[in-house]
């Protein structure tokens, strides 16, 4: 039996089957530290970028980008004042944060490291970085008072022990700013129509597990931002504490996360089923609804909430284009991809449909920005 990534355990126990996989993965759960984690693993994807609300959602990475801003803010609000010099990126992917961050502090050094050669040609600030083209394992590092891990360390075969080397790498007062997808909070979205338990996930983390595995390599979770999406931590080096210490709340039984957890995944499990039927009609609405508006009509918003009201039966050809800056494709569905908001102004849409649940408000102000007037539908309204 494959060892648990975080306790080393071996009684984990098969729990989800992911809807739409093309690795065949199954999601599995640790009844010693209550990690979620798929395997089988070491099984690396297509690498095609692909916009899919299933398990198979390709090389896109588009939700690095949107978090740069937030996360800098967190940084800032909980440690101000304080200027780091030496900066690694760990995940740089197309140099957002890398960007973002020689912006506001130009005397720092930043190393971003980005073995997808793909992602990195795109946006790479040479100017500013020393970029690393290779993965996080083999590279060497030192003295960083900033190690910055977003949205990346689900992705990795042995997050523990990269854990434990940017610890080694961190100076004696540096900081990790580390962000994953909050899977409690994801499957508990009411309206949830994207599969959570994407194919190049390998761990899928609770704030409790993410404390217990940064305990574990030795650094101490200080500052903490969690919504329904995120998990954001600020950790400073410590010593490193065993796993078999309790972590979570001193009111929470210790086995809290283990026995938590099962329902929740299968009452998301049988939630995407039944919300997915219950998109039918909604995208027999929505047709309606903007064939009685008439063309042009705009989608704002290319992701996983667009791709399965396609599925669903929302009609393309109803529509002139999707507008979305941060989707590196040339068309998504069949629609070209209007990459520059702006767009909006020049095709004068009388209707446009948000595909959004986060972003939702702010997507409708920019169309209303651009367009005053034009008719903004919602994705998910009744």
């Amino acid at each position: 039996m494959t060892p648990c990534l975080l306790c080393r355990s071996s009684d984990i126990d098969p729990l989800y089957q992911p809807i739409g996989t093309r690795r065949g993965i199954t999601v599995h759960l640790c009844k010693k530290c209550g990690l979620l984690q798929s395997l089988p693993r070491n099984i690396r994807g297509d690498g095609i970028p692909r916009s899919s609300h299933n398990s198979d959602y390709g090389n896109l990475r588009t939700g690095k980008i949107g978090r740069v801003v937030p996360n800098l803010a967190f940084f800032r609000s909980n440690l101000p004042g304080w200027r780091p010099k030496r900066v690694l990126d760990v995940g740089a992917s197309r140099g957002a944060f890398t960007e973002e961050f020689i912006q506001w502090l130009p005397d720092s050094k930043v190393d971003a490291i980005e073995p997808d050669t793909k992602l990195s040609g795109e946006w790479q600030p040479t100017r500013y970085v020393n970029w690393l083209s290779v993965k996080v394992e083999d590279a060497v590092l030192n003295d960083y008072d900033l190690c910055y891990l977003c949205h990346t360390l689900e992705h990795l075969d042995t997050p523990l022990a990269t854990l434990k080397k940017l610890r080694a790498a961190l100076a004696p007062n540096g900081w990790l700013l580390v962000e994953v997808p909050n899977i409690r909070g994801l499957m508990g979205i009411l309206d949830i129509v994207e599969e959570v338990y994407i194919d190049k996930h390998v761990s899928h983390f609770s704030k409790n597990t993410l404390c217990k595995m940064l305990e574990a390599a030795g650094l101490h979770p200080k500052y903490f931002k969690v919504n329904e999406e995120n998990i954001t931590i600020l950790a400073k080096r410590g010593g490193v504490i065993p796993i078999s210490r309790d972590f979570a709340p001193s009111d929470l039984p210790e086995d809290y996360e283990v026995t938590s957890i099962r329902p929740i995944v299968q009452a998301y499990a049988s939630d995407l089923v039944k919300n997915r039927e219950a998109l039918k009609g909604k995208a027999w609405r929505l047709n309606r609804l903007v064939r009685n508006e008439g063309k042009p009509a705009l989608i704002s918003g290319g992701g996983r909430i667009l791709s399965a009201l396609v599925e669903a039966g929302l009609d393309t050809l109803l529509f002139e284009g999707v507008v979305d800056p941060w989707l590196p494709l040339d068309e998504v569905h069949g629609l070209p991809v209007l990459s520059n908001p702006k767009m909006i102004g020049y095709v004068k849409p009388k209707v446009v449909l948000v595909c959004s649940r986060s972003s939702a408000e702010a997507m409708a102000g920019e169309a209303r920005g651009w367009m005053p007037g034009v008719k903004v539908l919602r994705w998910n309204q009744p």
